[in-house]
Formats: structure tokens, C-alpha cells, sequence
């Protein structure tokens, strides 16, 4: 889910960022598969995340045009973005006010506006999902890291969303963008690709796939090597994109997917010290009702 907050051009929005990521991003060491909360620790894919959903919150909030545009809609799946929240954008007079964000494209819920609950929030559904399915691999050069505002991003940002072309309806790539220093790959088929289930926990992520041939898997799950992917219950082999999201081999059929964060050594120690620190209160707190009894 993409919290947009307000549908404007800032793409260091504070309240977007503090929400955001929270499209699936497998983060490491963290204590979510969301990702951090702050863009200072924020893994590689997001210096081609944050223009992207900078794009899209740009896009809903243009009064200029009633349906989100090709790009935008590009950049939804691209992000692997399946739900969008925001504030609505006004515009007209209030006896024929008009609801911006609510654009054609998404499938948006408005019944907080309908009932003026606070806050007036839109929530809608993008028939995207994390995973697309290409069977070609094809390596690009390494991205120049540029400053916009205070983020850092990547200067071809716009470029890699050109290049790709994606199928919405066999959920599929033209190709999956890889890193310089690999290789291309090509499959026969044209592959397509179908979610039966998909299930985001802490430290884990699970997804049901049916394919129709073997193909590659492109996931929107940031890549960190400490990954534990596995296909049907064993161990298999991933790979970073361009975009420094993972990607994985797969046959023909149904299969089930599951990564896991392992927990770090100093989350682990953490984890240790704050249970100690709870049974402690918890010890120092019956003690002190004792004597008090």
C-alpha cells in the first residue's frame, strides 16, 4: 500500500516518507519487510522508488486531466503499488466540487468523503501486484546518484521506466532490467503470470504463483544478499535488477514463494536486552506491590 498523505510535487514529503515505504520492501536488518521509516536508511531501491511515487502523487493531484496518465499507471506496476491512500485534492466551487485524486484507473473508495469523517481519506485498489514475470534478462548501466531536494536518487529513473514495457494483463515485462555485471538471459515463451495468494508478515514474505512457462520472477522486495529465498520448501538462487529489486528463476506451474529477513546479530542481542529489561519492570513492580501489601 502507497500512503501518498497530500497529492502534490514535493518528493521529500516528510508525512509520505515517515509512512512510506510501504509497498513491500524487504528490509535486512529492520524490523519490517515494510522497510525503515526514514529515508536516511533506506535500501538502494528507493533512489528509483522516490521519483517514481513522486510521479504518481504528482499525477493524482493534477486538475488538468481526469484519468491518471499511461506514465503513472507504468510506475503503479512497476512499483508493484496494490492499494493507494491519500487526502482528495478540491477543486471548483462548493456547490460543484470536484474530487482530483479520484481519477480514472484505480478503483478508489470514498465513503469517508460520503459520510465527512476526518480525515477525508480516498482509498483505492490498483490491480498491481509484487510480482511480474519477464523471460528475458537484459544488463544496463549503473545509475549516476544525483541530489533532488534532499534526497538522493537515481538520474535514470525516468529512462528504466521508458524502457520497460508491461503487460497488465499477464502481469509481464518486455524484459527484467538487471545489474551491468550480469548477463543477458532469454527463455522461449511468452509468459503470464497469475497470484493466488500473497502474504506480507514480519521478517516474511509468502506468495502463491502459477505461470504458464518457465520464465524469470521479478519481485518488489528490496535486494539485501542476507535474503532467504525459498521455492517450494528449497533453497533457491535470486538475483538484484537494475532497480535493486530481486528476481528468481522459476518453472512452469504453481509454486509457492517465500523470503525471509533473517534477524540480524544485533537485533537478536536487542531482542535479548529488551526482554530482560521487561522481566526486570515486571520483577520490580510486583516486588513494590508486595511490601506496599
Amino acid at each position: 500500500m502507497l500512503d501518498i498523505y497530500k497529492p502534490n510535487d514535493r518528493i521529500d514529503d516528510f508525512r509520505r516518507l515517515a509512512c512510506y515505504p510501504a509497498v513491500g520492501f524487504l528490509f535486512g536488518n529492520l524490523a519490517t519487510p515494510y522497510g525503515p521509516a526514514y529515508y536516511q536508511f533506506a535500501p538502494r531501491s528507493m533512489r528509483y522508488a522516490y521519483p517514481m511515487l513522486n510521479l504518481i502523487a504528482t499525477d493524482l493531484g493534477n486538475p488538468a486531466n481526469s484519468s491518471l496518465s499511461p506514465a503513472c499507471l507504468k510506475a503503479i506496476a512497476f512499483m508493484g503499488v496494490t492499494h493507494i491512500i491519500t487526502l482528495p485534492t478540491f477543486i471548483g466551487t462548493e456547490e460543484n466540487m470536484t474530487y482530483v485524486a479520484t481519477k480514472g484507473g484505480v478503483d478508489w473508495d470514498v465513503r469517508f468523503l460520503r459520510t465527512q469523517k476526518e480525515p477525508p481519506l480516498i482509498f483505492g485498489s490498483t490491480h498491481a501486484n509484487l510480482v511480474l514475470a519477464s523471460n528475458i534478462t537484459r544488463p544496463l548501466c549503473s545509475e549516476n546518484i544525483i541530489q533532488s531536494r534532499t534526497l538522493c536518487i537515481a538520474q535514470d529513473w525516468q529512462t528504466l521506466l521508458d524502457t520497460v514495457e508491461i503487460d497488465p494483463e499477464n502481469k509481464s515485462l518486455n524484459f527484467i532490467p538487471v545489474t551491468e555485471n550480469q548477463s543477458y538471459e532469454s527463455l522461449p515463451g511468452l509468459p503470464a503470470v497469475h497470484i493466488l495468494e500473497s502474504k506480507v508478515q514480519n521478517q516474511q514474505v509468502t506468495i502463491k504463483v502459477q505461470t504458464n512457462e518457465d520464465c524469470f520472477l521479478r519481485l518488489t522486495l528490496s535486494y539485501y544478499p542476507e535474503l532467504r529465498v525459498m521455492l517450494d520448501g528449497k533453497k533457491t538462487g535470486f538475483y538484484e535488477t537494475k532497480a535493486h529489486f530481486i528476481y528468481l528463476k522459476c518453472p512452469a506451474g504453481t509454486h509457492t514463494i517465500r523470503l525471509t529477513a533473517p534477524l540480524g546479530l544485533l537485533r537478536r542481542l536487542m531482542l535479548i536486552l529488551s526482554s530482560l529489561a521487561i522481566g526486570i519492570c515486571l520483577l520490580v513492580l510486583i516486588v513494590s506491590k508486595l511490601r506496599k501489601q
